[in-house]
């Protein structure tokens, strides 16, 4: 019944008709003076042609009467024990010979060999199709989740963005009271997002997936006191800004340059290892999107400078009285149009006396432009990132992602609200030093 042919039909359409016209005469036990019970049971090993997989039944007597009987076909496909010699067959014959020997329905148990190999085979190559399909989802889901984390956690420090650190460089923000203000909000707009996601059919049960697309690449020698060093003199730069009063950049220049002594003292004399030297590093630098930020700086220069960007803000004044929503706004937007350009035509809208440094709407500007990238995957330099490296496509991120990205931004805003309105903050024994509180 596995692949059925004429005769089979043929054989079939007898049995059905001798069922119906014999019910009422019911199953004959002939007498025996034997009386014993005895079953027997059998298996055609990879009887079907289609897929290989055997039938075993089995049989029942009592008194030499057939009693019982059943037939199953199995879900597995059962290999051979015995490693055999396996080589291709020539066969010198014409097509239509080729599909005759193609059809026999008597198989050698060579060539049942060969079927069952082809048939495991292909079972395996479609596991591992779903196996590397899960992957693939598991991990542009790390990865998406990677572009919000990347932008929440850069809007609490003056140097985690760059929207941040323009706010610092020209005084809108400082440190501490930025640090203190936006933790909570920018880990609340991470963690909805993350929990929302777990609960979704993609990831809930399959924690494994995101293990297993984790790439484990070599570190180059003494890499770990490099990243040590480059992350110290990050942190560094607004302690040098309030301890010197030198802008920003200093800092950054001073840390480039330890970075600079020490791997060239590391890799002094490796002429296989000049790739990982500040100069090759400097190389690569992506020398075309600095030029697109300087012209995007100085087309909003060029606003203000000419006025446009006050009468928006008067508008904006006019028909948003609320501080909160311009902000929140501006991160909405942010998600569509490059933050940089949108923070400093902000800044150009509104000066230090229409609000004071370190106000709520600094505040909610530097969370808001941060976080509100997320919500699609071209508003940040992180999701730009991401689609380039792993191809994810915009309309999938959008299906998949930005519905959650924009709960973590509401969240977050709710967040910072509640507790600006209740005086909450975190708790710093560095808040009482004056110099940084200076910065």
């Amino acid at each position: 019944m596995q692949a059925l042919y004429d005769e089979h039909r043929e054989a079939v359409n007898r049995i059905m008709k001798y069922l119906k016209t014999t019910p009422s005469k019911g199953l004959m036990f002939r007498k025996s003076n034997k009386k014993t019970i005895g079953a027997y049971t059998d298996s055609d090993w990879a009887g079907s042609i289609v897929d290989r997989k055997f039938t075993s039944g089995y049989c029942t007597f009592v008194w030499r009467n057939l009693i019982t009987w059943k037939s199953k076909k199995q879900s597995v496909v059962a290999r051979s024990s015995v490693k055999e010699y396996e080589t291709p067959r020539k066969y010198f014959c014409d097509n239509k010979a080729a599909i005759i020997i193609a059809n026999n329905l008597v198989q050698h148990d060579r060539t049942k060999h060969v079927g069952i190999i082809g048939i495991s085979s292909k079972k395996y190559l479609t596991m591992r199709a779903y196996a590397f399909r899960t992957s693939l989802r598991a991990k542009r889901l790390l990865g998406a989740v990677i572009v919000i984390a990347a932008n929440a956690g850069g809007a609490w420090t003056p140097i985690g963005d760059v929207t941040t650190t323009m706010l610092w460089i020209h005084g809108q923000i400082t440190t501490m009271p930025t640090l203190k203000d936006l933790v909570i909000p920018s880990a609340v707009s991470l963690a909805v997002p993350l929990a929302l996601l777990s609960l979704t059919s993609e990831v809930n049960g399959k924690g494994q997936d995101f293990s297993d697309v984790m790439a484990s690449e070599q570190m180059a020698p003494r890499g770990k006191l490099v990243f040590s060093v480059g992350v110290g003199a990050l942190v560094f730069v607004p302690v040098f800004k309030a301890l010197t009063g030198l802008p920003p950049y200093m800092g950054m220049l001073l840390g480039l340059g330890i970075l600079w002594i020490l791997t060239d003292a590391i890799h002094y004399g490796e002429s296989e290892r000049q790739r990982l030297k500040v100069p090759q590093a400097l190389s690569r630098i992506d020398t075309q999107g600095a030029l697109f930020f300087l012209g995007i700086l100085l087309s909003v220069s060029s606003l203000e400078a000419a006025g446009v960007l006050r009468e928006l803000a008067n508008y904006l004044d006019a028909h948003i009285p609320n501080v909160e929503l311009i902000a929140s706004a501006v991160g909405v937007i942010s998600a569509i149009i490059d933050n940089v350009p949108l923070v400093a035509a902000t800044m150009g809208m509104y000066d230090l006396s229409s609000f004071a440094q370190d106000s709520e709407f600094w505040q909610l500007i530097a969370f808001c432009a941060g976080t509100g990238g997320s919500m699609l995957i071209i508003g940040s330099a992180a999701g730009v990132a991401f689609m380039g490296m792993e191809k994810v496509d915009f309309f999938w991120y959008l299906r998949k992602v930005s519905g959650f990205a924009f709960a973590g931004y509401a969240a977050g805003i709710a967040a910072y609200l509640a507790l600006h309105n209740f005086n909450i903050s975190l708790p710093t024994t560095i808040a009482e030093v004056p110099s940084i509180l200076g910065s």
